[in-house]
């Protein structure tokens, strides 16, 4: 799976990082290394995906 940072849309790269595989990444628009381990970023873009599910199950309550 590719990762893209969501500032410069450059690719970022997995690593074996200790023990855990992490995606790193130096972005040159913020002028700081992006570091996060992938089980994080996994289960972030999955919350990611159920609450904008529910946004939308919410937003069709008011429309």
């Amino acid at each position: 799976m590719n990762h893209k940072c969501k500032i410069c849309g450059k690719e970022m790269r997995e690593e074996l990082y200790g023990e855990e595989m992490s995606i790193i990444h130096v972005c040159p628009d913020e002028d700081k290394i992006v570091h996060i381990k992938k089980e994080e970023l996994i289960y972030l873009l999955k919350e990611r995906k159920r609450l904008n599910k529910r946004i939308k199950e919410i937003r069709s309550f008011i429309d």
